[in-house]
């Protein structure tokens, strides 16, 4: 029995620490003239791309290019919509986890790792009771 609490607490406080309170998501933040290799369109590249800590009320990362220009930076959630009929609109995209706005690579998202940590617990906690 003692295996089974032990499992539930550590699943509890999984939970309880992706419940983000005062969370701020965080995006690349970049901008720059497109069609050059250390730019930010290439990649997130450390010579030219920051982390920022995004203010309430941006709820998105986003990637947007226009002319030639490319811009990575937090976002409020309809940015893209704002722009879709400007001059020069090439693209924009948003996305909703910490760095999502970096090209060619995913990042985890801590949901993603609490789920994957719950269920290895659960695991765990079943193993333990079949073996009895």
């Amino acid at each position: 029995m003692k295996p089974l609490i032990y499992a539930l607490v550590l699943v509890v406080c999984v939970v309880t620490l992706d419940i983000d309170l005062g969370y701020a998501l965080r995006c690349f933040g970049c901008q720059s003239t497109t069609g050059y290799r250390n730019n930010c369109e290439v990649k997130a590249n450390v010579n030219t791309t920051h982390i920022l800590q995004c203010q309430s009320g941006y709820t998105t990362c986003m990637t947007l290019k226009m002319r030639t220009n490319i811009t990575r930076s937090c976002a409020v959630r309809d940015v893209c919509h704002r722009y879709r009929n400007a001059t020069g609109f090439r693209s924009c995209s948003t996305c909703y986890t910490d760095l999502c706005n970096g090209t060619g690579r995913g990042t985890a998202s801590s949901t993603g790792a609490a789920l994957g940590l719950i269920i290895s617990a659960l695991a765990v906690v079943g193993k333990i009771a079949i073996t009895r």
